[in-house]
């Protein structure tokens, strides 16, 4: 039987490089990649049998599910939205799912749905814990990575407030802003969502941490437009977890940044919007417990712990990552290699 591999594109021209984060974990475990299939046009799928893991968030086009009968699918780190909650809660899908129980759930949000409609499931985690089984390196490089950090504004006056904060500590902010955004991009504002950062970030994370870290984006218009096939945002997802593999330490709001790094055994802080809607928050339940996490509300940062104005974050102090991850990607990987090889036998 062939093996296939999830793809994710969307409408709007920008790419979550996330999504071939977790489609890298789950090719780890996979012979060879026979074909890409669109989650979104999964109904499509007309060709030869095929295996696949099915881990992942589901989805913007529910109108396109059940999956094709010719995909034989192992559901493992599955995620459903609350935006697609109506279709995928019909009768026709649980009918499809009952089939393949019990369910693997990244979150207890959609454990909970399905339990409440007769489906077994159960809380696996995310396949992107599993990425240390490929991807996991001895080898450090010394630097420090803020990927996505949150910046929130009340308002039309807090972005004149920052805007005019910019002046201050200028240097510092402006060699931010260029690893952040590249030398050649202006754009007001990005100045003033730096100035922002800046202020907030700096009361809980070392100066000499802020302006040596690099800055990562995982999500944007330049992958849509520089990576034009679901090969090349594969290999693109896997130069990035080779860096976070190597990294010193971690700060990130995506959490196929933070996952990943637990799995590659590298410091995460996560930092988590409590302004987020409940289509964001409910990927978030079952997955928070397993990261150090630091909050952001109000407009200001609320750490795990206590760091007072003497005793900032640094390179040093970072805090350890918990350990709590492991049973579950010893749990996924096991799965994962169970459900290949009888595919394989079959």
């Amino acid at each position: 039987m062939k093996e296939g591999l999830l793809s994710v594109s969307t409408e709007i021209g920008s790419i979550n490089i996330g999504d071939y984060i977790q489609a890298l974990a789950s090719s780890q475990f996979l012979k060879k990649i026979d074909t890409f299939i669109e989650r979104e046009k999964l109904n499509e799928y007309d060709g030869e049998d095929i295996a696949m893991i099915m881990n992942g968030w589901y989805m913007h086009h529910p109108e396109h599910w059940p999956p094709s009968p010719q995909i034989h699918p192992l559901f493992i780190s599955f995620h459903l939205n609350d935006l697609a909650d109506n279709h995928l809660l019909n009768k026709e899908s649980l009918d499809y799912l009952r089939q393949y129980e019990p369910i693997g759930c990244r979150d207890y949000s959609t454990v909970n749905k399905l339990m409440s409609r007769g489906i077994k499931a159960y809380f696996s985690g995310c396949m992107t814990l599993t990425l240390g089984y490929k991807y996991h390196s001895v080898q450090k490089d010394d630097k420090v990575y803020f990927t996505d950090p949150p910046v929130l504004f009340a308002g039309k006056m807090d972005k004149i407030k920052y805007l005019l904060y910019s002046v201050y500590h200028f240097n510092d902010k402006y060699r931010i802003y260029r690893k952040w955004y590249g030398r050649d991009k202006f754009d007001i504002r990005n100045i003033i969502k730096v100035s922002k950062f800046y202020h907030v970030y700096n009361n809980l994370f070392d100066r000499k941490l802020l302006l040596e870290a690099e800055y990562i984006q995982q999500e944007g218009s330049f992958y849509y437009y520089e990576y034009k096939t679901p090969q090349a945002l594969l290999e693109k997802a896997e130069q990035m977890v080779q860096t976070y593999a190597k990294a010193s330490c971690v700060v990130t709001s995506r959490i196929h940044c933070a996952l990943p790094c637990l799995g590659l055994e590298t410091p995460v802080l996560f930092i988590n919007d409590r302004s987020q809607s409940s289509v964001s928050s409910c990927r978030l339940d079952g997955l928070l417990q397993l990261f150090n996490v630091v909050h952001y509300s109000n407009g200001s940062l609320v750490p795990f712990l206590e760091y007072d104005e003497m005793n900032k974050i640094t390179k040093d102090n970072f805090p350890n990552n918990k350990k709590s991850w492991r049973c579950f990607a010893d749990e996924l990987i096991g799965k994962c290699n169970k459900f290949l090889a009888e595919i394989e036998n079959h």
